[in-house]
């Protein structure tokens, strides 16, 4: 049959079933890479919906000899592992069984990626002026972060990115990449006689970024930035909030992890939060008309193989205690704004059934239009 578009499923997703009545789902090898591990999770989620005693579903590529055919079927593999104990998956191409391969063990990791590790430690550096303003503001929502993927701070109000300040100190206009947000932030500051169209990217004396905050702090702006949704708002209200919905400190945003080092496939965590006991990766997820979208699906598979590559990943432990990680103990969460409507609220328990599958833990974050 055809796939359920009630939930938001893969139009590409054809099922069918055995002579033992073993479910079966395929999709065929030509769609993109995205496209076939979404049709994976879809078929997972499928079978919770079902409530069915037998756990076990075989998954098939239609037309093999895909490019990406290997690095799918590693991707499986680390899945498969996963869930194991729970759901039993047979894969196969053009009708015919394939063996699964080990699960990857990162032994080897790209000189990049270390790379981007180092930046980490090396962004721990704050700048002075970072932590002038940030005692002249006193504002919660004011919030400053690095990331693995350039050398300076950002500066965030509520999760809407406005600029930059790198080692040296030098600050630089920087505004959210949502249009819609550079747009209403453009718009404010022009009324208060500030003009940037014609240079975005310029650079600001501590007098002007002082008077940029000050304006972004507006009543006004504030309650036209609530008309943006984006997993970066989530994000920061995670980390205003974090002793209600995480214990512990966040160690780095945007963690760079590997689903696969053979062939090499990488991935964002959106955040890294460690405590005494426990680690955590966590990865933030918006949905659209308030229900529960196939993004949200895709978002629990994303966070179970971040973690899988920080608990088996030895080649970075030791980079990772020193942070204060207990690797091994990595527990994967995805968080998202707060389920509102009676349709969405109705299949929570299946995404629940679905993140327990992969031992996700979901948040959600309460605030505003979220």
């Amino acid at each position: 049959m055809g796939a359920d578009l009630r939930h938001g499923f893969s139009s590409h997703l054809i099922r069918c079933q055995d002579f033992h009545g073993t479910p079966g789902f395929f999709i065929g090898s030509e769609l993109s890479f995205e496209a076939k591990l979404n049709a994976v999770i879809d078929a997972l989620y499928m079978l919770n919906l079902e409530a069915s005693e037998k756990r076990d579903f075989e998954f098939g590529l239609m037309y093999g000899g895909h490019s990406e055919q290997e690095l799918l079927i590693q991707i499986l593999s680390n899945l498969n592992h996963l869930i194991q104990e729970k759901v039993k998956l047979s894969v196969f191409i053009d009708f015919e069984r394939v063996a699964l391969p080990a699960p990857s063990n990162f032994e080897k990791l790209s000189f990049k990626l270390k790379s981007r590790l180092a930046l980490i430690d090396k962004n721990r550096a704050k700048p002075t002026l970072i932590d002038e303003l940030i005692e002249a503001s006193n504002d919660p929502a004011l919030q400053w972060s690095t990331t693995s993927l350039n050398d300076s701070w950002i500066g965030h109000i509520d999760g809407i990115q406005f600029c930059t300040v790198n080692d040296e100190g030098e600050i630089r206009l920087s505004l959210d990449e949502s249009p819609r947000a550079k747009r209403i932030m453009l718009e404010q500051l022009s009324q208060h006689g500030f003009d940037f169209d014609s240079n975005t990217d310029r650079t600001l004396g501590k007098g002007e970024l002082q008077q940029l905050i000050a304006i972004l702090q507006n009543e006004d702006t504030v309650s036209r930035l609530q008309e943006c949704i984006s997993p970066q708002r989530v994000r920061a209200r995670v980390i205003r909030k974090k002793a209600r919905f995480i214990p512990g400190q966040s160690i780095c945003e945007d963690l760079p992890c590997l689903w696969s080092n053979n062939p090499v496939y990488e991935n964002t965590a959106h955040l890294l939060f460690c405590a005494p006991e426990r680690t955590y990766t966590v990865h933030f997820e918006i949905s659209t008309g308030g229900r529960i979208q196939n993004n949200f699906r895709y978002g629990i598979l994303k966070t179970a193989l971040d973690a899988h590559f920080v608990r088996t990943a030895r080649e970075i432990h030791p980079w990772l205690e020193n942070q204060g990680i207990s690797p091994e103990s990595c527990l994967p969460i995805l968080a998202f704004p707060k389920l509102t409507s009676a349709r969405a609220r109705s299949r929570f328990s299946q995404l629940t059934a679905l993140a327990e599958l992969f031992g996700v833990k979901i948040v959600q974050v309460k605030g505003s239009t979220l």
